[in-house]
């Protein structure tokens, strides 16, 4: 099916499995998708995006992750989560834009129990660009249980300029045993800081070789880190 809304869309799960947003037909609405769960922490949201052919599931900006952390120490899920295909369609059905290229991604929750969570399961998806409401808010993993790598394409637009402060990470910290792989490319005319310490191992490249002129910085990341994670960096001409 599809979506069309004049205002924007909010989405709260139970917890109990994935809200799924599958069909064939594209999502027109442009407004805000705000997948916060429930504020006290108490509910986890799981949305998985499961669009075929060439349909889109989100074409706005997104919100992902509770306003403000909860419970530090809790050992809990209560992630607000958007994974691409948690159904595992196969491909050539399975549609590779389940996010508008212009979206953005703003993360809320801090990077633990409480975070907003980006999975992007072995599928690759090209963005507008990603950033945290406050210093550290943020997940973006691959996680996928079989090897495979994810391409997370963050194509800036002109003027724009996008800080990160979570982490990038090929799988979550509770799941050790996860085979897939993240890599990051920053296409574009706009900017995009990561300002933490990755541990993603796809690589990361800068520019697409074709006239992109994107801007990658990296700020904050404390010695011995790396912002651009543990695999090889790729800066193309053009790209700074």
């Amino acid at each position: 099916g599809w979506v069309q809304l004049v205002h924007s869309y909010k989405v709260m799960g139970d917890g109990a499995k994935p809200m799924t947003l599958g069909g064939a037909g594209s999502n027109t609405y442009t407004r805000l998708t705000s997948i916060t769960g429930a504020q006290d922490g108490s509910v986890q949201t799981v949305v998985s995006l499961e669009k075929t052919g060439t349909a889109t599931a989100i074409s706005g900006n997104i919100l992902l992750g509770i306003s403000s952390v909860q419970d530090s120490s809790s050992t809990t899920p209560q992630q607000e989560i958007l994974i691409l295909n948690n159904s595992n369609i196969a491909a050539g059905t399975y549609s590779t834009n389940q996010i508008a290229d212009t979206s953005v991604i703003t993360f809320q929750g801090g990077n633990g129990y409480d975070a907003g969570v980006f999975r992007l399961n072995n599928q690759s998806e090209t963005i507008g660009g990603v950033q945290s409401a406050s210093t550290g808010d943020g997940l973006i993993q691959n996680n996928a249980t079989a090897t495979g790598s994810s391409t997370l394409t963050l194509n800036t637009a002109s003027g724009t300029n996008y800080t990160f402060s979570g982490l990038v990470q090929d799988h979550d910290n509770s799941s050790p045993s996860a085979a897939g792989k993240l890599a990051i490319s920053v296409t574009g005319s706009g900017t995009q800081t990561f300002a933490n310490a990755n541990t993603y191992t796809g690589g990361t490249t800068i520019g697409d070789g074709a006239g992109s002129t994107a801007s990658f910085y990296a700020n904050n990341v404390g010695t011995g880190g790396s912002a651009t994670g543990t695999g090889p960096l790729t800066l193309n001409t053009g790209a700074t």
